[in-house]
């Protein structure tokens, strides 16, 4: 239970710590809820659709009036790459359902965002598992027509469309289409994020051949932090969002 220090207008919901600190720097535990500035509030609920879900369900609980995806994606196509920002205009969820994205809020932050960084407003598509590989990642593309994709967005979006509120994706691409994400590091990844230290060392030393993916990912997530660095400088304090 969180009590809110000014009235609730807009949510930010990112997945690990690692995202939300490019938000605002600080220390985030799952479940908890931070106030940024005004009535704009952020969130870290883990990763996964059911985690997600729960925080959305959160924030709609604490009266929010909008609700934000924020934090990192995996690229679909090849005009991604690693700190591509997105702001897709409409989302194909697992069921292969779609949620139109697109609403008067959702301009005011492409106008904004317009100005300092190159903005794609492609398809987005939910996805249950992390795809890890281009061979997955092309089938799925090809199954959606989507240009990105992450596991929390598709909740987040059908929590806010059944509350009758506005939702935004927000996200920066990490690994692009071309890229393999590490076993060594999903083996050693929690549903938190967080990452074993000694269990990813002690698997990257049994499969030393891992060491190129593992250091263009480490650059991949030091382009999506600067993304998500100039999102926040550049939206906050409101996030855009007007009455």
């Amino acid at each position: 239970v969180w009590e809110a220090v000014t009235p609730v207008t807009v949510g930010l919901i990112a997945a690990i710590e690692e995202e939300a600190d490019c938000i605002q720097t600080g220390h985030y535990s799952v479940g908890a809820v931070v106030h940024l500035a005004d009535s704009v509030y952020l969130t870290v609920n883990g990763m996964g659709e059911r985690l997600a879900s729960a925080a959305a369900q959160s924030l709609i609980d604490s009266g929010v009036r909008g609700l934000v995806s924020i934090g990192t994606a995996a690229g679909l196509s090849s005009d991604l790459k690693a700190g591509s920002v997105c702001v897709p205009a409409e989302i194909v969820l697992c069921d292969g359902a779609t949620i139109d994205l697109r609403h008067e809020w959702r301009d005011r932050v492409l106008a904004r965002l317009s100005d300092e960084v190159v903005v794609l407003s492609e398809r987005y598509a939910e996805t249950e598992t992390i795809l890890s590989s281009p061979a997955q990642k092309r089938t799925f593309a090809d199954h959606t027509l989507a240009s990105a994709t992450d596991m929390e967005s598709g909740a987040i979006a059908r929590s806010a469309v059944a509350a009758g509120l506005p939702v935004i994706v927000c996200r920066v691409v990490v690994d692009d289409f071309e890229s393999t994400l590490p076993s060594a590091v999903l083996n050693a990844t929690d549903k938190q994020g967080c990452i074993d230290v000694v269990k990813l060392s002690f698997s990257l030393m049994r499969q030393p051949r891992q060491f190129g993916a593992f250091i263009k990912l480490g650059w991949s997530f030091r382009k999506a932090r600067a993304g998500l660095r100039t999102i926040a400088k550049t939206l906050l304090p409101d996030f855009a969002f007007e009455d």
